[in-house]
């Protein structure tokens, strides 16, 4: 008769109000901790694919400037770069900037002057 009064016993056990209680408080701690988890996930998604996007524009971006050096290693490169930041010319060369009345940027030209042309400057020529 024993065998048929314990099992009950245990029944009553997890039955009663406390033990219930204490179960759903930890069924509903494992939700949020389980959400929670969730939410960190996504959230680690969403970064990931930010911090892919940035690394897509940084490896167009250093193409872009390897491009741009290796352009730049060349004469010819070096010589554009000299004219445009440096206002640098070439031996027989001047610089005519014409401003414009509204008060835009000057546009600079180069021409090349040779002795005749010195020649009719100094004279008084245009």
């Amino acid at each position: 008769m024993r065998d048929f009064q314990e099992p009950s016993r245990w029944r009553a056990i997890f039955a009663s109000r406390a033990v219930l209680s204490i179960l759903l408080l930890l069924l509903l701690g494992m939700g949020v901790m389980s959400f929670r988890a969730l939410e960190a996930g996504w959230s680690a998604e969403a970064e990931r694919a930010a911090v892919t996007e940035h690394v897509q524009e940084l490896e167009e971006k250093k193409s872009a400037l390897t491009s741009e050096l290796e352009e730049l290693r060349s004469q010819e490169g070096v010589e554009r770069e000299a004219r445009q930041r440096l206002n640098f010319r070439k031996q027989g060369e001047e610089i005519i900037i014409i401003r414009d009345t509204n008060g835009d940027q000057p546009r600079e030209e180069v021409t090349k002057a040779g002795l005749f042309s010195r020649l009719l400057q100094w004279i008084g020529i245009p």
